[in-house]
């Protein structure tokens, strides 16, 4: 996947852990090509928690990103010898919905900057073109 996609040492990262946590979730007893869709599925949605736990429903971000990089891993597993943007998806990986968040937008009136916030931080740009 590095060669093919040029991944970046951050995002193979992210790969790894997801595949060991993934693996560790089912207790190491399945390889990666030994995974059924039923695994996945409750691989992700162990990541949902309860209303009280979490209002603003962050967890569908975290499902969200786990599903997509899930989704680009085991199309690459099973189809490796096709060019990355004809792979099909493998039935492992099918049908798994992107969860859309139920708020429109987590920020808050009280999380934008007042006009007297824009002042003090004009005051202090050093290049006056900043200023406009």
């Amino acid at each position: 996947m590095k060669t093919e996609s040029n991944l970046s040492d951050s995002h193979r990262t992210n790969y790894i852990k997801i595949l060991c946590r993934l693996s560790q979730f089912h207790d190491k007893t399945k390889t990666l090509k030994e995974t059924i869709r039923e695994d996945v599925l409750s691989f992700l949605d162990s990541h949902q928690k309860a209303e009280n736990v979490d209002p603003l429903h962050k967890w569908i971000g975290t499902y969200n990103v786990n599903r997509a990089l899930l989704c680009h891993f085991f199309k690459w597993l099973y189809f490796p010898n096709m060019e990355a943007d004809k792979r099909p998806k493998p039935s492992v990986i099918e049908n798994i919905p992107r969860l859309k968040r139920k708020e429109q937008s987590v920020y808050k009136s009280s999380h934008l900057w007042t006009t007297e916030d824009d002042d003090v931080f004009l005051r202090y740009c050093p290049n006056k073109r900043d200023r406009c």
